[in-house]
């Protein structure tokens, strides 16, 4: 993917994305990695998780490059959890480390 945003640049300059979204899933109640996540559309928590994600997109096409799951501290406990700043931060030094 890197390669293919390498190359997309080349044509058309574009910018690096770093966003979190949530996953809703409402009905899945055995996967161990579900937690609360705030439903904008239902304006309550629900089951789901969360992803931080590092894109490339030059306005016309946009490619996932990484992701990092995030969640809550009531979730993973104290001393696991990280913010999402944290894995933004963390997916931006991979990359750098990269060479990329």
């Amino acid at each position: 993917m890197i390669a293919i945003a390498n190359h997309s640049n080349k044509i058309k300059k574009g910018w690096i994305i770093i966003d979190d979204t949530a996953i809703t899933k409402a009905y899945s109640k055995t996967l161990f990695w579900i937690s609360k996540v705030f439903n904008t559309i239902l304006s309550k928590d629900t089951p789901g998780f969360s992803i931080v994600v590092l894109a490339w997109t030059n306005g016309n096409i946009t490619i996932r490059i990484s992701y990092k799951c995030w969640f809550r501290k009531e979730a993973v406990g104290k001393d696991q959890y990280e913010s999402k700043s944290e894995k933004a931060e963390q997916l931006i030094l991979e990359i750098s480390e990269s060479g990329n």
